[in-house]
């Protein structure tokens, strides 16, 4: 390709390769990752526990548009089988959640968990109805979609 040609026609080629490959870089989606945190963003006193789907808005945290957030969950409840999903706002479909069970009486649960938001940075989650000793869950970060 290059045979017979000077070296300023190979670095003017690599440069415009360059060029493009940072172009495309540019418009990956950036991860905002908010870095050692001192507390949870929401305890079991900020969930409602009654099987049904509901709002969690997390804009404050991730602002408003579409994000793909990483969300850490803990939780534990007084009886095996508990559940806790998370899901995007308007998605009904099991396959469309994320979730972790409780494995055992009394058992925790630790998880992470990535939920897409709708464009006011709202995702649903669902509480088994059941005593949950505690349920708490951190935003780690996300990307801007």
């Amino acid at each position: 390709m290059f045979f017979g040609k000077s070296t300023a026609h190979l670095l003017d080629y690599i440069d415009a390769e360059v060029a493009a490959i940072n172009e495309s870089i540019a418009l990956l989606p950036k991860f905002v990752d908010r870095g050692e945190l001192s507390d949870f963003d929401y305890i079991i006193g900020d969930l409602t526990s009654d099987e049904t789907y509901r709002d969690l808005d997390i804009s404050s945290i991730v602002g408003v548009g579409e994000r793909l957030v990483m969300l850490q969950v803990q939780a534990a409840a007084i009886v095996a089988g508990a559940t806790l999903f998370n899901i995007t706002k308007g998605h009904t479909a099991y396959v469309n959640r994320a979730g972790l069970i409780i494995p055992y009486d009394t058992g925790g649960e630790e998880q992470t968990m990535w939920i897409k938001t709708n464009a006011s940075g709202v995702i649903q989650y669902m509480l088994s109805n059941t005593t949950w000793m505690y349920c708490n869950i951190v935003i780690r970060g996300w990307f801007e979609l």
